[in-house]
């Protein structure tokens, strides 16, 4: 039984194998495989090994299935093998019969004449023909023209590459194919290759995996047609549609938002997302953007944004992610939905709102003077008082609001009455002379609004 450290270093040097790191890896396999030569390890102990640390990887990384570690794990295998000086496409078949009747990939050997030598049973799944069937065609018979074209240029382009000096022993050549089915039908596959050596390093063989990608082919011819649909979309909105890249950067804009900014397409194109946005508006930008960055979409953020002729206008903005199919960003669709006379009218209606209002203060403020001079027996100093009293309820900020009435040599106040910077003050006049004077006082500072903080309305 071989010791666990062992089955450990081999776990360690097929994970790094898959990282990138293949030639030192090839090299640790060979000396791996002297070790256990010398250590008299039976060949079934080490494909023992070999399927555990397989099931291992898929295991410990998701993405990897054991059909992917198993097609990707075949140089250092091989390195083993010769080390024990065993032919590995025998061993192959003999101690991996299981895997290869239950995978649903394809996997095949051809000789340096590009003859089959081996081939997994679910061919017949893929293609119709059985095993004794399929072994006795060529690859001319198996591929359409152009493809079989394909294969033949891969190949001679490989054969060079072994004349030069320097070259990768266990580079792996994946191609495109269209395979001929039994039923004069056809399926597309991918086909992922590496050749076989001898403990001498010469060619003997190709070993090879092959996997239906029909639906991978369909979902791609129909994304042009996809793409098309969005393009139209996007460019006859009505809302405001951006492309905006991970770096902040606008990437297109549709003609919608066009014509609301007034700029053309160039003029936005390759700038900052800064450029359309209110400067004081920055700062929270960058954390929308961040934010975005973190979560992959927002939802009716309201923000204003300027023109070119620096018009101001509101709007919600939306966005979400776009991912290519290994997941990185490519870039977010922005959309604005401008909303800028819809608050323009809700302005409008809280001023109406607001000055009926103040309208209403001030025909309560003439009921209450009409009431107190209604008052049976009451005299003029007491109807004075109480209009004075009265007056604070119709200003805009009655709670700060005091008034005094100055008549000749009399005067009439409220009991807070306090002279301040803030004043509004109107003569009494009769028969077109003065005789004395309304004044209204504010006790604390209010917003500049027609006179002062006072509205000319209550003039």
């Amino acid at each position: 039984m071989i010791e666990q450290t062992i089955k450990d270093r081999y776990f360690s040097l097929l994970r790094t194998f898959l990282a990138g790191s293949e030639e030192t890896e090839l090299t640790e396999a060979a000396e791996l495989g002297r070790d256990l030569m010398l250590a008299k390890v039976p060949l079934g102990e080490i494909a023992k090994m070999h399927e555990e640390a397989i099931l291992r990887l898929a295991n410990e990384a998701p993405e990897i299935t054991p059909s992917d570690a198993f097609r990707s794990t075949t140089a250092p295998l091989t390195q083993i093998m010769t080390a024990y000086d065993i032919e590995f496409p025998k061993w192959f078949q003999s101690h991996y019969q299981l895997i290869t009747e239950n995978i649903t990939d394809i996997i095949w050997t051809l000789d340096m004449n590009l003859r089959p030598t081996y081939v997994s049973p679910f061919i017949e799944h893929l293609i119709g023909y059985t095993v004794r069937e399929t072994m006795s065609l060529t690859l001319e018979e198996m591929l359409t023209p152009a493809s079989f074209d394909t294969v033949m240029k891969a190949f001679e382009e490989e054969l060079a590459i072994e004349k030069e000096g320097q070259k990768e022993l266990s580079r792996v050549r994946t191609l495109e194919l269209e395979v001929k089915r039994k039923d004069g039908s056809t399926v597309w596959t991918e086909t992922r290759a590496n050749f076989l050596r001898d403990q001498n390093g010469q060619l003997v063989e190709l070993l090879g995996i092959t996997r239906d990608i029909t639906e991978r082919k369909e979902a791609e011819d129909a994304l042009p047609e996809s793409e098309d649909r969005f393009r139209q979309f996007f460019e006859n909105a009505p809302e405001y549609c951006y492309m905006i890249s991970p770096e902040g950067v606008i990437l297109n804009v549709n003609n919608t938002a066009l014509k609301a900014l007034g700029y053309k397409k160039d003029e936005l194109v390759g700038k900052p997302l800064r450029t359309i946005y209110a400067p004081e508006l920055l700062p929270r930008m960058q954390e929308l953007f961040e934010k975005w960055k973190r979560t992959g979409k927002h939802r009716n953020e309201e923000l204003v944004i300027i023109t070119k002729e620096g018009d101001r206008r509101t709007v919600l903005l939306s966005a979400d992610v776009v991912k290519g199919k290994d997941g990185e960003v490519l870039y977010s669709v922005s959309i604005q939905k401008d909303i800028t006379e819809r608050k323009r009218a809700e302005a409008k209606l809280l001023k109406l709102t607001h000055d009926l209002g103040e309208r209403m203060k001030e025909l309560n403020c003439l009921y209450g003077i009409s009431h107190i001079t209604e008052k049976p027996g009451i005299s003029l100093e007491e109807i004075y008082q109480g209009v004075v009293e009265i007056i604070p309820a119709s200003w805009q900020y009655p709670e700060i609001t005091c008034a005094r009435i100055v008549l000749e040599d009399q005067i009439y106040k409220t009991n807070d009455f306090e002279e301040t910077d803030w004043k509004q003050s109107s003569d009494i006049l009769v028969r077109g002379e003065r005789i004395g004077c309304v004044d209204i006082f504010y006790l604390e500072e209010r917003p500049k609004i027609d006179e002062g903080p006072f509205l000319k309305e209550e003039r």
